[in-house]
């Protein structure tokens, strides 16, 4: 197979994957957990087929991705080997405890697609955007439907995690699936880039879903505080217009507004939401009293329900789950231990050097987009869990955007040197012979 060929393989090979992400194979009555396993084969497969395209082009590659490639298999055997020799895992599962972990090294290939052809990373990424607004649509109408007229349209949609999910008796929520928080960072991003209207109207859509049919506190607080920051990134040293004043009114009013709504919506149902707090710190207590010994050195190994030894400790021994993606960042201590640290630790501290390498202005936009995740990796690691089944995904984008706009820079520190004009660089192509 040509490489050209092979390009249009691995493209949309990953979109096929983003739309299983972002569950649309639901509408067609396909479980949550079946969309699950087709993914990781499906990634394996692009992943496979990646190999030959990085080897060719790994001079053009960031030197970071390959010392994390490196890393996290490392921290990923550790955690498999610590799971094995505690609860005694069988293939099937290691096929569980590893699914999520397979889909973050997808950066790679998104990497490629960034690059190659006449691809880069603004299509790329306004594709994606695409594929989770169709998703969101689905969903949104399905929540209406049945919170309406009480009419299961998409009855596996609506019934993701097994049964109804409730923020309360009468007000049903639906997941906004992995691509949801950084799907507000690439629109915010893209509207900024190109100034298109779409974008806008995407952003403000995704922040109704959120707010209204996803009901995440912790998303809905921060988004608008991630978005703010990236405003402000992009409009830093400007001169205020009467243009520029309506704009900022507009903002202001609307964060005041969502924040009002949002605090109004959850304190009259203040049983569910001090339940919610109530019950993160109970399991936080239940998972904390299995680090004894020494544990919270090694963590307790990658858990799978799969394993009735590893169920055991996930869900506890009484009549009431317990769940440990509630718990964010102690998620990834309480399986890796002291390992964690640098998994996590390395994503921000990452965002934040490529972040202080820029420093044209015409690179504010890129310099916003690096503040706004960064924002969403350290604002959501109380309850998210970037490593997490359900965060997984969309950490493969994170990554890709963090390396390819690396390796931009890196590019265009040679370019310089040589006297060229760099103002090109984001469109440099791989190799495809």
């Amino acid at each position: 197979m040509k490489l050209s060929s092979k390009f249009d393989v691995i493209e949309w090979g990953y979109y096929l994957l983003v739309a299983f992400a972002v569950g649309l194979p639901e509408v067609l009555s396909l479980s949550l957990d079946t969309v699950r396993n087709y993914m990781t084969i499906l990634s394996a497969c692009i992943l496979a087929l990646s190999i030959p395209v990085v080897a060719l082009n790994k001079s053009r590659l960031s030197k970071s991705s390959f010392f994390y490639l490196g890393a996290l298999i490392l921290c990923i055997i550790f955690g498999v080997f610590r799971a094995h020799k505690l609860y005694h895992y069988s293939l099937n599962n290691m096929f569980y405890a590893l699914r999520q972990y397979v889909w973050i090294f997808l950066y790679f290939p998104v990497l490629y697609i960034f690059k190659a052809k006449d691809y880069n990373m603004i299509k790329a990424l306004g594709n994606v955007l695409t594929i989770l607004n169709i998703s969101l649509l689905f969903r949104t109408l399905t929540w209406a439907m049945y919170t309406l007229a009480r009419i299961e349209i998409f009855p596996t949609i609506l019934r993701e995690f097994g049964d109804l999910w409730y923020r309360n008796e009468s007000s049903i929520r639906i997941d906004g699936t992995p691509l949801i928080m950084v799907g507000v960072l690439i629109s915010v991003y893209l509207y900024f880039k190109l100034r298109k209207a779409k974008f806008l109207v995407s952003t403000f859509y995704i922040l109704l879903y959120i707010l209204i049919v996803n009901q995440t506190r912790v998303l809905v607080f921060s988004i608008l505080v991630s978005v703010f920051f990236m405003y402000l990134a992009v409009h830093r040293d400007s001169k205020i217009t009467p243009k520029k004043l309506v704009t900022y009114t507009v903002i202001i009013v609307s964060v005041f507004v969502v924040s009002i709504y949002g605090y109004r919506f959850f304190m009259q149902n203040s049983r569910a939401s001090d339940m919610g707090i109530g019950y993160r710190y109970w399991e936080l207590n239940y998972y904390l009293s299995l680090l004894s010994d020494g544990n919270w050195k090694s963590g307790l190994g990658i858990l799978t329900a799969t394993n009735p030894r590893s169920y055991a400790v996930l869900y506890g021994h009484w009549d009431t789950r317990m769940y440990l993606d509630d718990l964010g960042i102690f998620e990834l201590f309480f399986q890796f231990g002291l390992v964690s640290i640098f998994m996590y630790g390395y994503l921000v501290w990452k965002t934040i050097q490529i972040y202080r390498k820029y420093h044209r202005e015409e690179d504010r936009i890129e310099k916003a987009l690096l503040i706004g995740l960064a924002s969403y990796l350290v604002l959501t690691a109380v309850s998210l869990n970037a490593y997490g089944i359900q965060r997984s995904f969309s950490l493969s984008i994170i990554l890709a955007i963090l390396f390819f706009l690396e390796q931009r820079y890196v590019e265009n520190l040679v370019l310089k040197s040589k006297g060229c004009s760099i103002e090109d660089n984001l469109y440099s192509n791989f190799k495809l012979q």
